[in-house]
């Protein structure tokens, strides 16, 4: 759930991870709740909530992101805080510890928007600059290498709008609506028409321009200016690894993914979604 910053941009002010959720009130002050066993609901203890339970210090933040087992957030200064898991560096305090607090991410840079994966984290500076940190077998990071890294690390030579990060592969919008990936592609998640990993950012087939885009766990989606939608990575079949129009879509305002299902909102407020319904997650009432 996004709402509009000062520059009049969207920002998370509700973010769910693989087994936990975190929110933020009017004030700034976080909350999380679920799962807490590597100290992700930022609480002090490592003690899960059913109910949203307060983050741990003073901090207030403008925005929010959650991946597998931590979660980030970022102040109205721009200044990136995480918690819960750490043993890829996805906190990225040049550290690989445990953290069941909020700990500020290493470095001077001051960031716009942070977003998280399943154990890697990226953000976007005001400039558009994209650093990432965290796990890296796949590439994930797009600093052509495959290690990890525990403090943030520039993407060389690479300007974003946005930023989408899937479990293992990051997307983002160049400032003129190119949409560009990288990290694992078993499933043509990157979208350029191949199935193999990259370690630098990527351009994705089609010379499409969108204004929106999201990753879920090994697929990818994307809505263009007028609202048209298209996915690539895994779905039906083998999935594809191109963009592939949504069939039967409305246009959309806004887009979030799930690890195997996306919905996408209309500008009336209308929700609409589609994939993987084993548990009921499209909300239509059926588990099909």
């Amino acid at each position: 759930v996004t709402r509009k910053d000062k520059a009049g941009n969207d920002v998370a002010v509700l973010a769910a991870g693989a087994r936990h959720s975190c929110a933020l009130d009017a004030a700034g002050r976080a909350s999380c709740w679920g799962d807490n066993s590597t100290g992700q609901l930022g609480t002090g203890d490592l003690t899960p909530h059913d109910a949203p339970a307060p983050v741990a210090g003073s901090l207030r933040f403008a925005q929010l992101a959650t991946g597998g087992s931590h979660s980030c957030g970022l102040t109205p200064d721009g200044d990136a805080y995480c918690w819960g898991d750490d043993s890829t560096g996805q906190l990225g305090d040049a550290t690989t510890s445990l953290r069941d607090a909020p700990v500020r991410v290493a470095g001077t840079t001051r960031f716009r928007l942070v977003r998280a994966g399943l154990d890697h984290t990226c953000a976007l500076t005001p400039a558009g600059a994209v650093w990432c940190w965290g796990a890296n077998a796949r590439g994930q990071l797009g600093i052509n290498a495959t290690t990890p890294r525990s403090a943030p690390t520039p993407v060389p030579d690479f300007r974003a709008a946005a930023l989408a990060l899937g479990w293992r592969h990051t997307c983002a919008l160049a400032p003129d609506g190119a949409a560009f990936c990288w990290g694992d592609n078993a499933a043509g998640q990157l979208g350029d028409g191949s199935r193999a990993p990259r370690a630098t950012p990527v351009p994705v087939a089609g010379q499409l321009r969108f204004a929106t885009i999201a990753a879920g766990a090994s697929h990818t989606c994307a809505t263009t200016g007028s609202g048209v939608t298209y996915c690539w990575g895994a779905g039906a079949g083998d999935g594809s690894p191109t963009p592939a129009r949504v069939d039967g879509a409305p246009p959309f305002v806004a887009l979030a993914a799930g690890g195997a299902h996306t919905c996408g909102r209309t500008a009336a407020g209308a929700v609409y979604c589609w994939g993987r319904n084993t548990y009921g997650q499209l909300g239509d009432g059926t588990t099909a």
